[in-house]
């Protein structure tokens, strides 16, 4: 298992040559010890103490070509798991030995320069170290006869130890399911996400979140024992339109893995027609002449911006050649009665948002019969939406 480190370390870089082969391996992955990581029960006999450690940054690695093994290692608290009776007395590479045996140590850590202590020594440490393998160490390695081994004084034969096993699990991710969501605001919408994720050898894990090609933040899933699995929720404000989103998962020892899906925000819901105005409302005097009519419009959408226009101009008697809509917001009418009787021109207004949705509302405009009757107030009342 891998822990994240939130030390600095710094690493040497390695020149590889184009055919050499990185080989990726775990400490006691499940079902090789009796636990998973560097863990007292590993010892041979099992030790007492609590304490773990694990491998960090990129994972142990073998290149094959330069056989240089290198094992960046981390224990205790310090490096982000549990303490020790002690301070490390010893740190060593042993083999080879099956999980219930023991063997020499091949390589000390501590001699070689390639341990840190925390700086409070009882709470851990880190060990970035490399060795060259010969020919009979690399077989022992490759045949899983290789253990990192941590003494204490506590426990002198080794406290807390770690077999060196080949990596062959790879993490898994699932997608959420292709969605489509309603448009919220006139800014983005919220779209909250969850995806699955895991690892059957129990490693930490770094989701990657991408959308639209802009990858996200880094999300670290903390080791779950023998195997990891967890859901993974993101947050995300999108714009209207479809949108990829892909979800990336590395255990930081084998090729990370993928998956892609779809989000896409739309709007179905027409706008609201809060307020229509007609100036004026009334008509007078009935001279037969045409009289320009302003309409004031109020409405909103909860997605973007809305256009009004008339779209219709029905009259009460039936008549069609009294009037001229001349803009969106702008009508000509003829100031004349239905005969002796009040004529009514019913004025129908059309709001359209950003993504085609419609409604209509009315407003009435009225010729009287008398002087002094008023004609009747835009409404909002029985909109036709489509």
């Amino acid at each position: 298992m891998k822990n994240k480190l939130l030390i600095p370390v710094i690493l040497a870089s390695v020149a590889l040559p184009l055919q050499a082969e990185i080989l990726q391996f775990d400490f006691s992955p499940s079902g090789t010890s009796p636990a998973v990581g560097l863990s007292p029960a590993n010892e041979v006999p099992a030790a007492s103490g609590t304490g773990s450690g694990g491998e960090i940054l990129g994972g142990i690695t073998f290149d094959t070509t330069t056989k240089l093994l290198s094992l960046p290692i981390a224990y205790g608290s310090f490096g982000g798991f549990t303490n020790l009776t002690g301070p490390a007395t010893a740190a060593h590479i042993h083999g080879p030995a099956s999980t219930t045996a023991t063997a020499p140590p091949i390589h000390d850590f501590l001699s070689a320069g390639q341990h840190l202590a925390a700086p409070v020594p009882a709470e851990g440490g880190v060990i970035v170290g490399s060795v060259t393998l010969n020919a009979a160490n690399e077989a022992s390695l490759l045949g899983g006869l290789l253990y990192v081994n941590i003494h204490t004084a506590a426990n002198a034969n080794g406290e807390i130890r770690g077999q060196l096993v080949q990596s062959t699990g790879s993490p898994t991710v699932t997608c959420p399911e292709e969605t489509t969501v309603e448009c919220s605001s006139h800014e983005d919408t919220p779209v909250e996400l969850v995806a699955r994720v895991g690892d059957p050898d129990g490693d930490s894990l770094i989701v990657v979140w991408t959308i639209d090609g802009e990858a996200q933040p880094e999300i670290e899933v903390p080791s779950g024992g023998a195997t990891t699995s967890a859901e993974v929720p993101f947050e995300v404000d999108l714009g209207l339109g479809e949108h990829t989103v892909s979800v990336s998962v590395s255990d930081g020892t084998n090729v990370a893995v993928s998956c892609e899906t779809t989000v896409t925000v739309e709007d179905t819901v027409a706008p609201e027609i809060i307020r229509i105005k007609a100036d004026p409302e009334t008509l007078w005097p009935p001279n037969g002449k045409m009289r320009k009519v302003n309409l004031d419009v109020k409405a909103k959408d909860a997605c973007g911006d809305v256009t009004t226009e008339i779209v219709s101009v029905v009259l009460s008697d039936g008549g069609t050649a009294d009037f001229v809509i001349v803009d969106e917001d702008t009508v000509q009418l003829r100031a004349k009665r239905a005969g002796n009787s009040e004529r009514t021109y019913t004025i129908t207004v059309e709001a359209t948002d950003e993504s085609g949705n419609s409604t209509t509302g009315t407003v009435d405009v009225t010729v009287p019969k008398s002087q002094g009757k008023k004609g009747n107030q835009g409404h909002q009342g029985n909109q036709n939406q489509r």
